[in-house]
């Protein structure tokens, strides 16, 4: 059925209804304990209206709140997202220091925390500057610390890239001990060997 023909039946359905009730409102009687109260037909039903009206708003006001909560939550993610992708965008043109800043503005309430800071963290090396760099590394190990492998392995990459290969060794054997065996763990501790040409030392990893 057509909208228009919806609102044309209901139109003609709510005057046949008006003409009925003018007619003959009828008569209701509400006794509770001794208590009575009376009233028409179109009264008793203008009540309920009222009352569900005044229901429909509590419940809104209620709930006010925690729909205010998740639509602040939405904007911060929503900003959280659009500050990444921007760190992003200045570090693939070189704004090294900028991309820094920006991915470390507000991280503690983002969402995407953790590769906000690893980003910064390759950002801050960049630069040359090594204790922003590690800062960042634990910072971003103690928002997430179920993340210790990304973290680890960010870190042992960032020092092999600077030429640390014992403090890459080291951050290589914690990582073993917090996931033995890591594919990418043993890539880089490969790749340091070769570094260091410990040829016998990359042969055993490779093997």
């Amino acid at each position: 059925m057509r909208p228009g023909l919806i609102v044309l039946v209901a139109l003609l359905a709510g005057a046949l209804l008006a003409q009925l009730i003018m007619e003959d409102p009828g008569y209701v009687v509400i006794a509770v304990r001794g208590w009575a109260v009376e009233m028409s037909v179109p009264a008793l039903v203008l009540a309920f209206a009222l009352a569900y009206g005044a229901v429909r708003l509590v419940l809104w006001v209620l709930r006010l709140p925690r729909r205010a909560g998740q639509a602040a939550g939405r904007v911060r993610s929503r900003r959280s997202r659009q500050a990444f992708n921007r760190g992003l965008l200045e570090i693939a043109e070189g704004n090294w220091s900028k991309a820094e800043r920006i991915l470390t503005r507000g991280v503690r309430r983002s969402e995407t925390s953790l590769l906000n800071y690893l980003t910064a963290a390759r950002a801050a090396q960049l630069q040359g500057a090594y204790d922003r760099r590690d800062t960042c590394l634990r910072m971003a190990y103690e928002q997430n610390p179920e993340s210790t492998s990304a973290v680890l392995l960010t870190q042992a990459e960032l020092q092999i890239a600077h030429n640390q290969p014992e403090e890459a060794l080291a951050t290589l054997r914690k990582l073993d001990e917090t996931s033995p065996e890591h594919g990418q763990g043993l890539v880089l501790l490969a790749r340091l060997h070769a570094q260091l040409g410990d040829w016998r030392a990359q042969l055993e990893v490779l093997q």
